[in-house]
């Protein structure tokens, strides 16, 4: 495998997935008023759910997705973050200012 493609890869993924806990911050202050909660409870819950996904995606790799190519398990990384940021892009609609 090529590890410059490789590297590239990974940064690429990382610097997106980075962006979306920026995105989720704006979401939820924007959301505010409509929070069954407190703002700072809110980014608790978001940031628990994130380390458990992360971690049910690292103990979850040694199972099924073992068996999928790098390839596969990147465009389908790709695909569930750019429905991520098309979903909260079309909800907030930050285009009217709202």
């Amino acid at each position: 495998m090529n590890v410059l493609a490789l590297l590239g890869s990974v940064l690429f993924l990382n610097a997106v997935g980075a962006s979306v806990d920026a995105l989720l911050n704006l979401y939820l202050i924007h959301r505010a008023t409509q929070l069954p909660f407190s703002f700072g409870v809110a980014i608790l819950v978001m940031n628990t759910a994130d380390v458990f996904g992360s971690v049910a995606g690292n103990l979850l790799h040694t199972g099924y997705f073992q068996r999928w190519t790098f390839r596969g398990v990147m465009l389908t990384t790709v695909v569930a973050f750019e429905g991520l940021f098309i979903n909260l892009w079309c909800h907030v609609n930050y285009r009217r200012g709202v």
